[in-house]
């Protein structure tokens, strides 16, 4: 299958989620900023895809 930023980004939360319910030591959101980053470096490739 497919999957778009916005996909992978609740994926990424959900994972975080579930991380935390099982008491696992992580610094929330860094999953998740992580990605954002990388997506935003490459902004340019993001945004010819969208076109």
């Amino acid at each position: 299958g497919w999957l778009n930023e916005t996909m992978v980004l609740q994926a990424l939360g959900g994972a975080e989620l579930a991380m935390r319910d099982a008491g696992l030591a992580f610094a929330p959101g860094s999953g998740v900023g992580a990605a954002i980053s990388y997506y935003t470096a490459q902004q340019s490739a993001t945004l010819l895809a969208a076109e």
